[in-house]
């Protein structure tokens, strides 16, 4: 099982876009956040652009899931468990964003992602491991960590791995 308050305590704490478009997205984080303590969701303004660009879809469903993300996003920041931030001025590829800010603070910080997308989250685990940054000199071990959080269709957290062949 998971511990969601090592998570919310130890952990810099990104959430996709995905993950706030969801029909479970509420239940999700009304579970999580209790666990944050001094913490905060870090949500990249990308994130918060998609969520704007995906407002004026054809496709209805879409249409209301980002303007349900959006509106979770600010219930989230009036509550002062989310934050938004940026990096680039003009990089506005949200996984390229996070695939940037994991490679650059994994050395840092401990690191969750929460995303619903296998591919970023494959991408993002992979980012645990380097043949030239992985270990110092001494043989000690320099990244502190990447997690991927997920929920399943009840709302459930559950952290991904990468899954192994058969």
């Amino acid at each position: 099982m998971i511990d969601l308050s090592d998570i919310g305590n130890n952990y810099k704490i990104f959430v996709d876009t995905c993950a706030f478009m969801n029909v479970k997205a509420e239940p999700f984080f009304n579970k999580f956040t209790p666990n944050l303590k001094d913490n905060k969701l870090l949500v990249h303004k990308s994130v918060l652009n998609q969520l704007k660009w995906l407002q004026k879809s054809d496709d209805e469903k879409t249409k209301a899931s980002a303007i349900n993300g959006e509106n979770l996003f600010n219930e989230l920041k009036n509550e002062g468990i989310a934050t938004d931030f940026k990096t680039a001025k003009n990089d506005r590829n949200t996984d390229n964003n996070f695939v940037f800010i994991f490679n650059q603070y994994r050395l840092q910080y401990k690191l969750c992602l929460i995303t619903l997308d296998n591919g970023l989250s494959t991408e993002i685990l992979k980012l645990n491991s380097s043949e030239s940054s992985e270990f110092d000199k001494s043989g000690n071990r320099l990244i502190k960590g990447i997690k991927i959080l997920k929920y399943d269709y009840k709302g459930m957290p559950y952290e991904f791995t990468i899954p192994k062949p058969f």
